[in-house]
């Protein structure tokens, strides 16, 4: 017997994971900013914190299920990338990581308040 589809404003299992994983994120680039020696540069810390408010940001957007979870998230992949860009770091895992974390954000827009 097939179970019943789960209710349209259910939290799919692949949402929660992404939100749980930019929770998680947020906090190890937080403690990376408060221990950078500014191997980088002095904007390194600064740009890590940003991340992870915008990344704090979307995980919670996302964990309640709203959309503006996902244009955060959406903004902040844009974001990063074309900054990474400009400063020499920019790198396929930072780029297929971030895809994945879209993608299933993006295939439950729909599903989203």
């Amino acid at each position: 017997m097939a179970t019943p589809p789960a209710p349209r404003d259910q939290r799919p299992g692949c949402l929660t994971a992404v939100a749980l994983f930019l929770f998680f994120g947020a906090v190890v680039w937080v403690f990376l900013a408060l221990f950078d020696k500014g191997t980088r540069g002095a904007w390194y810390p600064i740009h890590l914190v940003v991340q992870a408010i915008a990344a704090g940001v979307a995980a919670a957007g996302l964990w309640r299920m709203r959309r503006w979870g996902a244009y955060v998230l959406t903004s902040l992949f844009v974001a990063i990338h074309i900054f990474y860009a400009f400063t020499g770091l920019l790198n396929m895992e930072t780029f297929v990581i971030y895809l994945g974390m879209v993608a299933p954000t993006l295939y439950f827009y729909s599903r989203m308040k």
